[in-house]
């Protein structure tokens, strides 16, 4: 009887102590201290934000905002491509950014409307296209704080340079930030993929959240194939 009483606390006790050290591990995991911020930084505002759900909603919504706006540029882009198409307008008039280029080729085809088309697509292009990299930046800066991941300025440096690309008045500026733009938003891809986003993977937002890294990953990818292909 003693050695079965015995058998029975030793269980009892690598039962508390696992479940002890399993549950220490889960808050250290939610509530790790920031070490790249202050002290006391870290026991007010990091506190308060790390696996905020509120935080969580409000990065959604930016990110859903931010999409919406890059798929209006796509249409903008798609619309601007099939009238340069319908007009026979050359491709390598469609790289210059010189008023004076497109003057001269306007006079010679007496057709001013390309010109009112043209400077439409090009406000609205860079409109929505600054929109949406200004709330990738809120994305950005709202998952740092939910994650206190130093790898999320990727997605803050990317819509940075996405905005200054946006408001770029040389074709040059616009691509080169572009260019810079979009490497980055390849290294917010890789950041998603490895970050423990604690979801369950066995129902349907877990597997939901896991297949939308990947797209973000996927696309990112597509973005860089394009640029070396189409724009550099």
């Amino acid at each position: 009887m003693q050695q079965v009483q015995e058998e029975v606390d030793d269980e009892c006790t690598s039962l508390s102590i696992e479940s002890i050290n399993s549950d220490s591990k889960h808050k250290r995991r939610r509530h790790h201290r920031c070490y790249y911020c202050p002290t006391h930084i870290n026991n007010t505002i990091i506190a308060k934000c790390k696996g905020s759900i509120y935080l969580a909603f409000i990065s959604h919504v930016c990110f859903i905002t931010a999409s919406l706006f890059y798929l209006k540029l796509a249409f903008i882009e798609l619309s601007w491509f099939h009238y340069t198409s319908d007009n026979d307008i050359p491709n390598k008039l469609l790289g210059e950014d010189d008023d004076e280029i497109w003057s001269n080729y306007i006079a010679k085809n007496n057709n001013n409307n390309i010109e009112d088309t043209r400077d439409s697509y090009y406000i609205e292009s860079k409109q929505y296209y600054a929109l949406g990299a200004i709330f990738f930046v809120f994305v950005g800066i709202l998952d740092w704080a939910r994650y206190c991941d130093i790898l999320n300025a990727f997605m803050i440096f990317a819509g940075v340079a996405g905005v200054i690309s946006g408001v770029s008045t040389s074709t040059f500026h616009e691509r080169l930030w572009d260019l810079i733009s979009v490497h980055l938003y390849l290294g917010e891809g890789y950041n998603l993929l490895k970050r423990d986003h604690e979801y369950d993977m066995k129902n349907g937002y877990g597997i939901l959240f896991r297949c939308g890294d990947f797209f973000f990953l996927f696309g990112s990818i597509l973005d860089v194939s394009c640029m070396y292909m189409y724009k550099v």
